[in-house]
């Protein structure tokens, strides 16, 4: 991906085909963002969240690839809960439910604003 970038956007602009390199540039920028979108679904999380975060970076980089990698703020396939509790109860080092209590006891958000479900 780097290095079709710096071929396209440094090499054959100051090589004598700046005209190409600019008439291309969008369908290049679209089939790179689809490209990494389609690696984050492959890798999941934090590839995810980068992708994320590169989709809402509307004042760095162009429409052709925060477009693209929109999907990723909300069309991203769902962790099996079984993994995750898996995972959960491994890192605890006992079942999930033996924990829940805690878990209970902590604030949780209720939406964006300053409101949060208060523990009984």
């Amino acid at each position: 991906m780097i290095a079709r970038f710096i071929y396209w956007e440094l090499i054959l602009r100051k090589s004598g085909f700046r005209q190409l390199a600019k008439r291309t540039r969008p369908e290049r920028f679209r089939r790179e963002a689809m490209r990494f979108r389609a690696l984050a679904l492959r890798m999941g999380g934090v590839m995810i969240k980068v992708g994320q975060f590169l989709s809402s970076r509307l004042d760095v980089l162009p429409p052709e690839i925060t477009d693209t990698l929109a999907d990723l703020q909300d069309e991203v396939p769902a962790e099996n809960f079984e993994d995750i509790r898996q995972l959960a109860e491994h890192e605890l080092g006992a079942p999930l439910m033996e924990n829940s209590n805690g878990l209970m006891r902590v604030r949780w958000p209720l939406h964006h604003w300053d409101r949060y479900i208060e523990p009984d």
